[in-house]
């Protein structure tokens, strides 16, 4: 029930794993300056060319958090929206349970000669392109990410609005820090 009155779903949007592409997204290299202009998350990368929520927290910030191996994001869906509260639902009952990211590459190097020996049993790694530095363009809610760990988080409410306050309590004087400890 208190799933359900809430509008946002947290998720990993990319980690630094090879992807289904052969390719990999440094998470911490993800450019968020232009994103943050215009946060707007769709469902299968514009297949419906109408946002569905956006990557921005009812008090304006953006709510996408690279960080060392992964990228997190909160999108706040738009429960006023038929169509985004069909996906909104879906999402929450893990029949929708992934992300997929769209960027303008900055700077980026193929694979094809990062490991030059391997054994006979070993199986080849894809060529792809390792993109170190990416101008975060979109995000998507998708039935199949090419990152397979770009999956949504399983969390409680209180623990989301946890993991807000954690970040948050980054940014706090040592005084307000010490009056959140006991929450």
């Amino acid at each position: 029930e208190q799933l359900a009155q809430r509008n946002f779903a947290q998720f990993v949007i990319t980690t630094d794993d090879v992807d289904r592409d052969g390719d990999i997204v440094r998470p911490m290299g993800l450019q968020l300056k232009n994103y943050g202009l215009n946060p707007v998350v769709f469902f299968g990368h514009q297949e419906k060319p109408i946002p569905i929520g956006v990557c921005r927290s009812p008090d304006g910030r953006i709510t996408v958090f690279p960080e060392e191996g992964r990228a997190l994001a909160t999108i706040y869906f738009d429960r006023d929206d038929p169509d985004a509260d069909l996906i909104y639902g879906k999402c929450l009952r893990k029949i929708l349970n992934a992300t997929s990211v769209a960027f303008v590459p900055i700077e980026a190097w193929r694979r094809d000669d990062v490991r030059k020996a391997r054994t006979h049993s070993e199986q080849q790694e894809q060529p792809g392109w390792y993109f170190n530095q990416a101008d975060l363009t979109e995000l998507s809610v998708v039935g199949v990410p090419s990152n397979p760990k770009a999956v949504g988080i399983e969390k409680d409410l209180m623990g989301a609005c946890r993991d807000v306050w954690d970040r948050e309590r980054k940014e706090m004087s040592p005084q307000l820090q010490k009056a959140w400890q006991p929450y």
